[in-house]
């Protein structure tokens, strides 16, 4: 059950414990010269679990603990604070602030731990114990927050600068009481109308109105335009959580390699809550129209008509000048029934502006949706 909290949450912390402090590390040993080596055996340590979640009561306490393994060559000391999260940004990143500021879902003054700080030598590992009461006037719903050991700045003789980062375990409590769980789909759409090809990407954006976090997930089914089911996809595979209160977007993609043409309807259904029985769907379309097929054809229709045209043309003006001769011999040459032979010539001006048309209009189909 913790995965989707997980992926959404942790986000933050693989950030915190490999590209920000890469990144930090980097600019230090650019600027001041710290080493490469020194600066990746500070970044080295491990916490489990990674997330705990946990159904309590109003007025309960529950004990717990985190293990810490020094993985780096040396001895380092962890501060330990503790903050709550907010919310979770567009892209999953979950949004922590200290434990002054009200958040609604506050945890973090709930958390008792004996000790301010932890010293690790090279290699140990230790557990690290600590207590939550749930007041008995807490609000129910959800209510997260986390657990984070920093690394104490250190001082390098050569430089004269420190660098420091920090990992966490987050928690998530689920207070009994009146527990509202109400997701609604706020947006469905796909990234275009029109398609060269089936590479589409779906977008929804689910709203969480409750004061519980959820994890809307299910299939996304696409159907052609004969109504059978081409391809099923789920939607929020890794069961990723809205927080209270908050929306986020989930994006599906849908590549083939073969052949598609024409309408096609998809149906997305998620579910969510604890026991996964409240459900929302919604449901749009769009076309694949493989444009360079379409204008190849176009082009080769109207080379076939406008052969047909010209060789219609052609015949008709042999068939004339066969009558011509002895119509000459009465009329004359300047007679009135041999200039309305003169008119077939527009057959060919009518089919070339039509070749254009089609030709101008493929042009712009193209440019705008291929």
């Amino acid at each position: 059950m913790a995965e989707g909290f997980l992926c959404a949450m942790l986000t933050v912390m693989a950030r915190d414990f490999s590209a920000s402090i890469l990144f930090l590390i980097a600019l230090c040993a650019a600027s001041f010269g710290v080493s490469s080596a020194h600066a990746q055996e500070q970044a080295s340590v491990k916490i489990q679990p990674s997330i705990i979640e946990q159904k309590v009561d109003p007025g309960e306490m529950f004990s717990s603990k985190l293990r810490l393994t020094n993985m780096s060559g040396q001895e380092h000391v962890f501060l330990i604070a503790k903050e709550d999260i907010s919310g979770i940004t567009g892209d999953g990143h979950p949004v922590f602030v200290g434990n002054q500021e009200k958040t609604g879902y506050e945890v973090s003054s709930w958390i008792s731990v004996k000790e301010d700080s932890v010293s690790l030598g090279a290699g140990e590992t230790k557990e690290i114990p600590f207590d939550v009461t749930i007041p008995k006037q807490a609000t129910p719903g959800g209510h997260f927050g986390a657990l984070f050991f920093k690394l104490k700045t250190t001082h390098p003789k050569e430089t004269g600068t420190g660098v420091g980062y920090e990992v966490g375990t987050i928690i998530s409590l689920r207070v009994a009481g009146n527990i509202v769980e109400a997701a609604t789909i706020k947006e469905f759409f796909t990234d275009k109308l029109l398609y060269d090809k089936p590479n589409v990407t779906f977008t929804a954006t689910i709203k969480n109105s409750g004061n519980t976090l959820v994890r809307p997930r299910g299939p996304l089914e696409i159907s052609d335009f004969f109504g059978k089911k081409v391809a099923t996809l789920t939607v929020n595979d890794a069961a990723a959580a809205v927080l209270p209160g908050g929306e986020r977007s989930f994006e599906t993609i849908w590549r083939e390699e073969g052949f598609a043409f024409g309408h096609y309807t998809v149906v997305m259904s998620l579910t969510y809550g604890d026991e996964g029985k409240d459900t929302v769907s919604q449901t749009l379309s769009f076309w694949v129209l493989p444009m360079r097929l379409i204008a190849y054809g176009a082009i080769g229709l109207l080379l076939i008509i406008l052969a047909i045209i010209i060789s219609v043309k052609l015949f008709l003006k042999n068939k004339l000048r066969g009558m011509r001769s002895p119509m000459h011999e009465i009329f004359g040459r300047n007679s009135a029934y041999h200039q309305k032979a003169r008119p077939f010539s527009r057959l060919a001006v009518i089919a070339l502006a039509l070749l254009l048309g089609t030709l101008l209009f493929a042009v712009i189909l193209f440019v705008l949706f291929a």
